[in-house]
């Protein structure tokens, strides 16, 4: 409905697509899993600040390798801060949830 100002949740879905190319990016196979021919996905639940910075990050569904599931969580580190943000999160916090997948080529 033209010019009312207010965002769709298109600006929030492209929020959510830079924020996972950022993780995936920022994303580091350990040598010692590669090594061994470990692979995984790990789901990992975090916080965004308003001010774009993570906190409370969190493996919600584990892989059975420790070390991926470390790697996991230094990704999202990393990958901080996430901005710009969509206006309608400007001064809130957004919790997300998503899967970081360890695939050996």
């Amino acid at each position: 409905e033209g010019g009312t100002g207010k965002t769709t949740g298109d600006e929030l879905k492209l929020f959510k697509t830079m924020v996972r190319t950022k993780i995936e990016r920022a994303k580091f196979y350990p040598r010692w899993a590669r090594q061994r021919g470990y692979e995984g996905i790990v789901g990992v639940k975090f916080t965004i600040q308003p001010d774009g910075s993570v906190n409370d990050v969190k493996v919600t569904k584990p892989c059975h390798c420790d070390v991926l599931n470390k790697a996991a969580c230094e990704a999202i580190a990393k990958a901080s801060p996430f901005n710009p943000r969509p206006d309608e999160l400007k001064g809130k916090e957004m919790a997300m949830e998503i899967d970081i997948s360890f695939k050996l080529e």
